[in-house]
């Protein structure tokens, strides 16, 4: 071989030598990243399993919320319905305690008039059979309603429980009254 062969293998050689370790070193950069990138994947994978399993207990705490819900819907309806029976009563209480007085004050006008003992003993009868008729209403609603009544009792509002309060106090006066009433009557 001539010089200028010599001298093209001697280039040509470290040449071929350079490409040849490049392309090594790419492929262990190559498998390094390959390596990097499955490391990483298997992270995701793992937090996409977490994320799936709290979702999966997000979504069974959401359907147990949503069926406490539901019970407490139904049991505040319940009570809107028991609170709406208990105004009711009461009105009707009240009422009946409105007639009382308006009896009472009758009453009380004729025995201050003197005038019709027979009528006021009439009268007085009267009072004493609403009187029993009144409580066994009150008894009949108090076995009817049981627990379920002490229970709505104590939800009622303050306002709502003073003024049945203040109706059984006049109750109790309206009571004693008639039997002042009867006792005067009497003699």
């Amino acid at each position: 071989m001539s010089k200028t062969g010599w001298i093209l293998t001697a280039l040509i050689i470290p040449i071929l030598a350079g490409c040849q370790q490049a392309q090594q070193q790419n492929k262990a950069d190559i498998s390094r990243k390959d390596r990097l990138l499955a490391d990483e994947n298997m992270r995701l994978r793992g937090e996409l399993v977490q994320c799936q399993n709290g979702l999966k207990k997000q979504e069974k705490m959401l359907e147990q919320y949503r069926q406490e819900n539901k019970e407490m819907t139904k049991r505040a309806d319940d009570a809107a319905g028991e609170n709406q029976n208990l105004k009711r009563e009461t009105a009707q209480y009240r009422s009946e305690i409105e007639k009382q007085k308006q009896l009472l004050d009758q009453y009380q006008r004729m025995l201050d008039s003197k005038d019709a003992p027979a009528l006021c003993r009439n009268k007085i009868e009267i009072q004493k059979k609403l009187l029993a008729k009144c409580r066994q209403e009150n008894e009949r609603i108090q076995t009817e309603a049981g627990e379920t009544s002490q229970f709505l009792m104590e939800q009622l509002p303050k306002d709502l429980m003073e003024q049945v309060e203040q109706l059984s106090q006049e109750n109790e006066q309206l009571k004693a009254r008639i039997e002042e009433l009867e006792k005067t009557a009497e003699h």
